[in-house]
């Protein structure tokens, strides 16, 4: 016999293990379908950290370089990098709290977010190319990108909702 097997065998004689309590196995399952949703939000926080980190180095690096650029140029990149910083960040958790969905109604909901993203993208550039004002151009693209993150935010807020009313039942 191996010495290992020997000090395995005397833990096992001399170690009296006490039973767990009447409920264990229910109360572990509890906490672990909760440690799973807490460990969403955390991986959510932690995403929008580091993008709200990357998207303020992007601007400062961008602003840096661009010496030739106005200020009203800068502004604008300023904006555009804001904005596209918080559609994404809208769509990741829209895309995280969605999991659970069916493949089909996820692969289109999820199309629908990006025609989303990507029209506000085109409508700044629409914006960019027509309106002459620099002024303007800063208005109408705030005015434009605040309306899409809207929208976004309020299919987030919709299926929150759904997912909280689903979740008490």
């Amino acid at each position: 016999m191996k010495r290992s097997d020997r000090i395995r065998e005397t833990i096992d004689r001399n170690w009296m293990v006490p039973s767990m309590p009447d409920g264990h196995t229910e109360r572990f399952a509890m906490r672990l379908e909760k440690s799973k949703s807490t460990n969403r939000t955390t991986v959510f926080a932690l995403w929008s950290t580091l993008l709200s980190v990357a998207a303020a180095i992007a601007i400062v690096i961008f602003m840096q370089q661009g010496t030739t650029m106005s200020a009203a140029e800068k502004k604008i990149a300023s904006i555009k990098g804001y904005y596209a910083s918080l559609l994404w960040e809208e769509s990741e958790y829209i895309e995280q709290i969605t999991a659970d969905l069916s493949p089909v109604t996820r692969e289109q909901l999820i199309n629908d977010v990006k025609i989303i993203k990507e029209q506000a993208d085109s409508v700044a550039e629409t914006i960019l190319r027509n309106v002459e004002d620099e002024e303007l151009k800063i208005h109408y693209m705030v005015v434009s990108y605040t309306s899409h993150l809207g929208s976004l935010k309020k299919l987030r807020a919709y299926f929150e909702d759904k997912l909280n009313n689903f979740n008490a039942y």
